[in-house]
């Protein structure tokens, strides 16, 4: 696995977040991990949680990369 592909699908990731309707996934940021990508940031709903990570799941197995959440959920 190339860093150029990480990098690549966290550009990917980050541009299909900046297109949601939804506010609080266009405030969540991404990183590159050694082996794939994180999705850090905070929510306000365990829903949007979960639709963070199904929107970028596609992005990670078409690249053979780990996704992981790091978002947090407050009420």
């Amino acid at each position: 696995m190339s860093t150029i592909l990480v990098s690549d699908a966290a550009l990917r990731a980050a541009s299909m977040l900046r297109k949601s309707p939804i506010e609080e996934l266009r405030q969540l940021t991404i990183q590159e991990t050694a082996d794939g990508l994180c999705i850090c940031g905070n929510l306000s709903r365990y829903y949007y949680k979960q639709l963070a990570q199904e929107t970028l799941r596609r992005i990670c197995k078409d690249a053979e990369l780990v996704l992981q959440n790091h978002t947090q959920v407050h009420s």
